[in-house]
C-alpha cells in the first residue's frame, strides 16, 4: 500500500474524472489535485481515522492516529502499530503488534494518482451521481455515489487553494458489526479520515527514509536493529 490516500483516491478518480457536474467542473478539479501531488516533491501530514458503526453515528467507536511523509519517491507511512517505508529499492513494513518486519521489492511510484482513461470510461457505468459542496472559504467536497464492491459513497474534501486533500469519508456497502457486542445489529459503517498539520516544505531528519531505522544489512542478510531485536524478519527480495 503506497499509502491509504493514493489507493482510495484511485478508486474515486476512476469514477469522477470524466463525469459532468453542473455546479462544478469535477474533471478539472481532480486533474488539479493530481497535478498538485505530482509537483510536490516533499510533504508531511498527520492523519486520524475514525470508525463509526453507522452512516449517521456522531460518536466514533474507534480512533487511530498516523502520519505520512514523502520526499521525492520515498514515502514513510504510519498508522496505529504499522509503519511502512517505500524507496526505489525496497518496501519495508513493520508490524509492532506482531513483532514482524517484512521486506519486499520496491513498487514503482511516479507521484501520479490518476489511472488511465480506459479505467475512467469503464467506471462511468457504475457511477450514479456526483455532488459538489462548498464547505467554507478554503474547503470543498465532492461526494461520489456508486455501486462499488466496498463503498457506496466516497467524499473527498480538498483545499480549493492548493488542491491538497484534507479529508475523506468512506461509506461502506456491506453491513458489519464493528462493536464489541457480538449480538449487536449489523449496520453499514463509515470511516472518516482527516489530514492535518500539512506541510509542503518540511525538514526531514537525515535517516527519515532509511531502512537503517529498522534493519541492519550485512552481505545481503537483514537483521533487526537493537531496539527491535525480538522481531522476526521476512525477506521477500530473495530470488
Amino acid at each position: 500500500m503506497i499509502n491509504k490516500i493514493f489507493n482510495i483516491i484511485v478508486s474515486v478518480l476512476i469514477l469522477a474524472s470524466y463525469f459532468p457536474v453542473k455546479s462544478q467542473d469535477v474533471a478539472s478539479d481532480f486533474e488539479k489535485i493530481n497535478e498538485a501531488y505530482v509537483k510536490i516533491s516533499e510533504i508531511s501530514m498527520e492523519m486520524e481515522y475514525k470508525a463509526f458503526s453507522t452512516f449517521e453515528s456522531s460518536a466514533p467507536i474507534e480512533k487511530t492516529l498516523g502520519e505520512i511523509k514523502r520526499s521525492g519517491k520515498r514515502v514513510y507511512y504510519k498508522t496505529g502499530n504499522i509503519e511502512s517505508l517505500y524507496d526505489s529499492v525496497n518496501n519495508i513494513l513493520v508490524d509492532h503488534e506482531e513483532k514482524m518486519i517484512s521486506i519486499s521489492p520496491a513498487l514503482k511510484f511516479s507521484g501520479n494518482i490518476l489511472p488511465d482513461k480506459k479505467l475512467f470510461d469503464m467506471a462511468l457505468k457504475m457511477c450514479e451521481k456526483i455532488t459538489y459542496k462548498n464547505i467554507n472559504a478554503s474547503l470543498a467536497c465532492y461526494s461520489m455515489y456508486a455501486a462499488l464492491p466496498e463503498y457506496e459513497r466516497i467524499d473527498i474534501i480538498f483545499n480549493k487553494k492548493n488542491y491538497i486533500i484534507e479529508g475523506m469519508n468512506l461509506y461502506f456497502s456491506s453491513k458489519q458489526n464493528l462493536t464489541d457486542d457480538e449480538n449487536a445489529k449489523e449496520e453499514k459503517p463509515r470511516l472518516e479520515i482527516t489530514y492535518t498539520s500539512i506541510r509542503l516544505s518540511p525538514a526531514f531528519a537525515e535517516n527519515e527514509f532509511s531502512e537503517k531505522r529498522f534493519l541492519n544489512k550485512n552481505n545481503e542478510q537483514y537483521t533487526p536493529v537493537a531496539a527491535l531485536k525480538n522481531y522476526t524478519v521476512i525477506n521477500q527480495t530473495i530470488k
